[in-house]
């Protein structure tokens, strides 16, 4: 496998409730968003602009608590909520952003168990387009526009791993793109930093 470049260009990451701030979408729209879409459209709307051509969603759950609430309803009931259940699709958030942003480009979602955000990162490095937005939501959110453009923060994935493979996706990746670690190593591969 040969090595391939990119660049991050600009990051986002939202932990806490206090970090979101979604004034922009109305009151009446925001109130269907659950915790995780709201990280998730927080982080997106923190970095995106009009040169981005892509989206990549990443989650392991998704939408796995409306969708359980909406099994409960059913059994319980025989029916179920239409407002939860038009939000129940794993790639809700960013169908949302798309939509109340009256944004028109491709987006894709994914789900990969403990390797979901090295597989989106995967999917963003080999897109076939420039500029790609790429986020990743459950128990909090992070986004970053991973580039072929070149930037500042120069990026090489290479098929080594020579260190041990990340236990902790997100921190980990957090820790890297905050510079606290040069190498995010997944069972793909290893992001290292080649501009320290």
């Amino acid at each position: 496998m040969k090595n391939y470049t990119f660049y991050i260009k600009n990051f986002s990451v939202v932990s806490d409730n206090n970090d979101i701030n979604l004034k922009n979408i109305p009151l009446i729209e925001r109130r269907k968003l659950n915790r995780t879409d709201k990280f998730a459209i927080q982080t997106i709307s923190d970095i995106f602009n009009d040169k981005i051509e892509e989206l990549v969603f990443a989650s392991k759950y998704g939408e796995f608590e409306r969708l359980k609430k909406i099994i409960e309803q059913y059994k319980n009931f025989n029916e179920a909520s239409p407002k939860d259940f038009s939000a129940s699709v794993h790639n809700y958030p960013v169908g949302f952003f798309t939509l109340v942003n009256k944004t028109n480009i491709p987006y894709y979602a994914l789900s990969s168990g403990k390797s979901t955000i090295s597989a989106g990162l995967l999917k963003c490095v080999f897109s076939r387009n420039n500029e790609v937005l790429f986020c990743y939501t459950d128990e909090t959110g992070v986004s970053c526009v991973i580039s072929k453009k070149e930037g500042k923060d120069k990026i090489e994935l290479i098929q080594e791993k020579d260190e041990k493979i990340s236990t902790n996706e997100f921190k980990d990746f957090v820790k890297f793109l905050n510079r606290e670690k040069n190498i995010f190593v997944t069972e793909f591969g290893t992001f290292r930093r080649v501009n320290i």
